[in-house]
């Protein structure tokens, strides 16, 4: 009788990360992260058709995007609103 635990499994395989390009940034850090001026728009693109397109967040809280179809892949057009 075999009794394998949660750690000599195998952990589930992870999708890979689509290349996403941002656009509008006024800094761009090392990490990755985009700051913005009030009033900016951010625009992303994603190497991914819409329908697969990922939720976008700020701060933990999802935000209304619509993807469209542009070249290869998709993009949103998002202004974040200043944090109050």
């Amino acid at each position: 009788m075999s009794h394998e635990t949660d750690e000599s499994r195998p952990a589930p395989a992870l999708a890979p990360v689509p290349e996403v390009i941002p656009i509008g940034c006024d800094v761009l850090t090392a990490d990755a992260a985009c700051g913005l001026r009030p009033g900016s728009t951010l625009e992303l693109w994603v190497a991914l058709p819409p329908a697969e397109a990922p939720r976008v967040e700020l701060g933990g809280v999802p935000l209304a995007a619509e993807w469209t179809a542009a070249g290869e892949g998709s993009k949103v057009e998002l202004r974040p609103r200043p944090a109050s």
